[in-house]
């Protein structure tokens, strides 16, 4: 095993750590088989089995459990019970910090998809600047050469400083 895939083997071994002893005593007398409990189990021999078979099939079903098991809608039998209730909804604290350790063994490849899940598109930032720009130019127009560049000088935000160079140079062409 290559010192980078027993990296990315870490997530499952603390949640093995953290889950096997009471797994094992619950599969032996065959109590407490909740649906959340084999979902749970099932997902984390499937990602175990993924590691070995298929890497990116692998990170995918083990996010889904890390977070499935942290937000309470699947369950690992724990032998520590640590969490946080919102309402109707119980983080667990120990799948919660594993996550965190999921997220960042693998952080090149986690942070490019949240932000397309939940950012804006390259082109809908582009356009919003290009709003914040001309609102500016619109409010400098009235400025002589001589006060942009004292505006120029000024501590602005980017928008800014872009409308007034870009006014600076429509008036040195006319």
């Amino acid at each position: 095993m290559k010192k980078q895939d027993l990296i990315e083997f870490i997530p499952i071994i603390l949640l093995l750590f953290f889950t096997l002893e009471k797994t094992l005593s619950q599969l032996a007398i065959l109590n407490d088989l909740s649906y959340q409990y084999q979902i749970g189990l099932g997902m984390l021999v499937c990602s175990i089995a993924l590691f070995f078979l298929h890497k990116r099939i692998y990170r995918y079903v083990m996010a889904f459990t890390l977070v499935f098991i942290t937000i309470s809608i699947i369950d690992l039998p724990k032998k520590i019970d640590i969490g946080i209730s919102i309402a109707t909804l119980k983080i667990q604290i120990i799948p919660f910090v594993i996550t965190g350790v999921f997220a960042w063994i693998h952080k090149e490849k986690v942070i490019p998809t949240l932000r397309q899940l939940v950012g804006k598109s390259d082109e809908i930032l582009a356009s919003e600047t290009r709003l914040r720009v001309d609102h500016f130019k619109e409010k400098f127009e009235h400025l002589s050469n001589a006060e942009i560049k004292e505006k120029l000088s000024e501590n602005l935000v980017p928008e800014a400083k872009q409308a007034l160079k870009e006014l600076k140079e429509e008036k040195s062409h006319e």
